[in-house]
């Protein structure tokens, strides 16, 4: 189905009503006249052969039998003719009925595998996208990281400095009591 198509209609094709006791009458019907023909023409040819001294007798059992064979063809004929095609036309319809309740039912999977494949690639995207989230969340946790050890780094290395001023402050030489810088006299 190309993508121009217009849509298939879903609703199914209900089943024509099957009077099985009318067909069974029928069949059975057209089988009895069929045994009756049947039965009339080889009665009938048994009796010509009994009628074949008299020559008058003999021409009119000939007579009736021409009759009755072209009625026993016909007759035959129709009877075999339609349990023939009957059974076929029957066959067909089932087979129809079949083939398009596959069809449909293949186009109702159809609809379903591409809600299936639409959901699955609106997940697949979901998914991707949460991925990328994910992957920009550790690249700024990584940053952060770095930041954070070049600031450890700075700290440790200014702590080093105060911690080498306060060990120089801390070496000197007291100074003697009084003012500074006076030579170290106290006042009196």
């Amino acid at each position: 189905m190309a993508a121009n198509d217009p849509p298939r209609s879903t609703e199914t094709i209900p089943e024509p009503p099957i009077d099985v006791w009318a067909r069974r009458l029928r069949e059975t019907m057209a089988a009895f006249i069929a045994g009756v023909v049947v039965l009339s023409f080889v009665v009938m040819t048994g009796l010509a052969f009994f009628y074949t001294d008299n020559n008058e007798t003999f021409t009119r059992a000939k007579d009736l039998l021409l009759f009755i064979n072209s009625v026993l063809g016909v007759v035959i004929g129709f009877y075999f003719n339609k349990v023939s095609t009957e059974g076929r036309a029957e066959s067909a319809e089932n087979t129809a009925r079949t083939a398009s309740a596959n069809a449909q039912q293949a186009v109702e999977e159809r609809a379903e595998a591409t809600a299936q494949a639409t959901q699955a690639t609106a997940q697949a995207t979901q998914a991707t996208q949460v991925a990328t989230q994910a992957e920009q969340a550790r690249q700024e946790a990584t940053q952060q990281a770095a930041q954070a050890q070049q600031q450890a780094d700075e700290a440790v290395s200014l702590l080093g400095d105060v911690s080498a001023s306060a060990q120089a402050v801390l070496s000197q030489p007291r100074p003697a009591g009084g003012v500074l810088g006076a030579g170290g006299v106290e006042p009196e």
